[in-house]
């Protein structure tokens, strides 16, 4: 079975809707998905809320056998993004060359669809800590600069430019606008100031992507307070109009290369 492009669409769509309405199932997504990328966490979260589904660590079918786990019938496997390497030849050449290709697959069950052959819970399983967040291991890894705030205006937040960023010292949640300052450098929006104006992002949209990604960022290191501000802001968008299509995928990608750029093992 394969999934059409208005599936996977819909699919995105209502895993950013999840998280947009559901703060404290985000946060325990985030924990529980911590290992994979945060479009399929996101993804994992929006299939676990429309099954009704409680939120637990997600492996595949195989994975959960060798724990001693086995799937419970009658238990749908979650459709999850994996890559797949494809050997590619050039039609002049007839030279290999791989590529990698992402698609989505339902391969994979939450913990709370399996049952122990001993009969143990999966609540006492042992999960890894989720690593932590380092805002400057972050700008290193994404060649962003951080300037000191310049501008006489105390009620900006902050500003980007090209690949540097500010924030307003006084502001009550910079990580927050750190992080949204960064999500208009990582989505190539500052970069966009050198095109026509028509080939631009329109700038509502431009905002709105940097939002969300400043929101799901917060939720994914803890900083409920700065994602509570931003949640505000996007649901008075949801109550106008759905989030295209093309900028939650541009969201989902932003996200995950923000906080992987600053864990550890990164």
């Amino acid at each position: 079975m394969t999934l059409t492009t208005k599936q996977k669409d819909e699919m995105y769509a209502d895993a950013l809707h999840a998280a947009i309405t559901e703060p404290g199932t985000l946060a325990k997504a985030l924990t529980s998905f911590h290992q994979y990328s945060f479009g399929n966490q996101l993804l994992a979260l929006g299939q676990a809320h429309e099954r009704g589904l409680e939120l637990s660590p997600i492996s595949t079918y195989k994975k959960w056998k060798g724990l001693g786990r086995i799937v419970k019938k009658g238990q749908k496997a979650l459709w999850l993004t994996i890559p797949m390497l494809v050997q590619t030849e050039d039609k002049d050449t007839g030279e290999k060359t791989p590529r990698t290709f992402f698609v989505m697959k339902p391969r994979f069950f939450l913990a709370s669809q399996t049952e122990a052959t001993d009969g143990s819970d999966w609540r006492t399983m042992e999960t890894d800590d989720v690593p932590e967040w380092d805002r400057l291991r972050a700008w290193k890894a994404l060649d962003i600069t951080e300037e000191p705030y310049a501008l006489l205006d105390g009620n900006c937040g902050g500003y980007a430019m090209d690949r540097t960023l500010a924030v307003n010292p006084l502001h009550p949640h910079p990580l927050r606008i750190y992080f949204h300052e960064a999500a208009h450098i990582v989505l190539g929006h500052t970069s966009e100031g050198q095109r026509q104006t028509e080939d631009r992002t329109p700038r509502n949209i431009r905002e709105l992507e940097a939002e969300l990604t400043s929101y799901l960022c917060c939720s994914a290191v803890g900083a409920e307070a700065g994602a509570e501000q931003s949640r505000g802001y996007v649901q008075w968008w949801y109550d106008q109009q759905a989030v295209p299509a093309d900028s939650v995928k541009r969201i989902f990608k932003a996200t995950d290369a923000i906080i992987k750029a600053g864990r550890e093992q990164q």
